[in-house]
């Protein structure tokens, strides 16, 4: 529409290293990222959060208070937030 050339690759940057490393955006890449998006787009349609799958990395995530990686298997998030309201 723009007559933009195709983009093959693409850069990600690292502020906490300062650098930059390049992507190569292959066909196969794009159709990964192509079927999270439709899975992500169930998951919103279906209004299923699905459950967080806690790993060594949690400790340091940026998200890790609206992931709730701790919330038990058992349960939902209404008890989880019950649960913690009652521990102040």
């Amino acid at each position: 529409m723009l007559a933009c050339p195709p983009i093959s690759d693409g850069f990600l940057y690292y502020d906490e290293i300062k650098r930059r490393e390049e992507v190569p955006l292959t066909e196969e890449l794009r159709a990964s990222v192509s079927d999270a998006f439709a899975e992500m787009r169930g998951y919103y349609e279906r209004r299923h959060t699905p459950k967080a799958k806690k790993t060594k990395s949690c400790a340091a995530c940026s998200v890790r208070d609206f992931c709730m990686p701790e919330l038990p298997v058992k349960g939902g998030v209404a008890e989880y937030i019950s649960s913690a309201l009652n521990d102040r």
